[in-house]
Order: structure tokens, then C-alpha cells, then sequence
């Protein structure tokens, strides 16, 4: 499933504790929107900085845990985005995560 917030785009999959034993998140800048790697190194810094802060609002069920295989795309061809741009996006993306999460019955 996808979730588009902009400069971010979140592609997530739901996955049951069989498969992994934990939420798995990966980063990317794509080479053609960001040319040089300097700028892609410190777009994807922030990025997991953002997620690193925020991560603990992730719902957890001990009971029957649900876990995410979660990524976060750069998609804006610019490379002056801010950290508060980028921590507002991947804090609304934790947010549509635990929506999804409240929906599922157990």
C-alpha cells in the first residue's frame, strides 16, 4: 500500500510475526531526483533521524503483533528540504500506520 507525503512517498506491507520479528524500514533517494551523493547521504540522514525519534508512537499488540516491512521514498526533485518538513512527513506517516493498525481485528 502506498501513502503519498510529499517530499515523502511511505510504501508499506503488513507482515504476521512468523515473517519478521520486527518493523524493517528502508530509506531511498533515487539518483534521479538527487544527482549527487553528498546530498542524498544527508536527505537520508534526516530521514532516519525523523523515524528514529517518532518510532516508539508505532502501535504494538503483544498479544498477536502485526509488524510493518516499511519505505520511505524521496520523491521532490529538490534538495534543500528541511528536517521539520521531513519530521512532519514521516510522523503523519507513523500516524496513517497506527490507523491502519486500529482498524484490524483481532
Amino acid at each position: 500500500m502506498v501513502r503519498d507525503l510529499y517530499p515523502l512517498r511511505l510504501i508499506y506491507l503488513p507482515c504476521n510475526k512468523n515473517i519478521i520479528s520486527h518493523h524493517q524500514v528502508l530509506f531511498s533517494v533515487p539518483k534521479k531526483k538527487v544527482k549527487h551523493a553528498v546530498d542524498r547521504n544527508a536527505i537520508k540522514r534526516k530521514m532516519r533521524e525523523a523515524y528514529r525519534l517518532h518510532k516508539h508512537l508505532l502501535i504494538s499488540r503483544p498479544a498477536n503483533p502485526i509488524y510493518f516491512l516499511l519505505a520511505y521514498v524521496y520523491v521532490a526533485n529538490d534538495q534543500t528540504t528541511n528536517f521539520e518538513i521531513i519530521q512532519k512527513k514521516v510522523l503523519k506517516g507513523i500516524q496513517q500506520i497506527n490507523n491502519v493498525l486500529s482498524r484490524v481485528h483481532f
